[in-house]
């Protein structure tokens, strides 16, 4: 449970880092230690399913978790084109996607 907790405030500090990057080596870096703790949540999160849920539950939840990572994988890049579009610099995004992350805390 503690890897799983460390692994969403790694996610979390490499999203603020990347916010807060000032160039691009650094956002670069900073992006590195985000995915580390983005697929390591995700891994967390199959382990824990497979787990806690019985064998009526399991496909449910795994599908349900699948879906979810799945679908923010092909939103995340049309969002990500939006800000590129818009006015919103690349910070922007960042910011916004570490937030998300802190239900995922409250909720372990």
């Amino acid at each position: 449970m503690f890897v799983y907790i460390f692994n969403i405030f790694l996610f979390e500090a490499g999203s603020a880092l990347c916010g807060a990057a000032p160039n691009s080596e650094a956002l670069i870096i900073d992006r590195v230690i985000a995915d580390v703790g983005g697929s390591s949540m995700y891994s967390g999160t199959l382990t824990y399913v497979s787990v806690l849920s019985n064998e009526l539950e399991k496909p449910a939840y795994l599908a349900g978790s699948t879906v979810s990572w799945g679908v923010s994988s092909v939103l995340g890049p049309v969002v990500g084109g939006a800000f590129a579009a818009s006015s919103a610099s690349w910070s922007w995004k960042a910011k916004l996607r570490g937030g998300k992350k802190s239900e995922a805390l409250v909720a372990a």
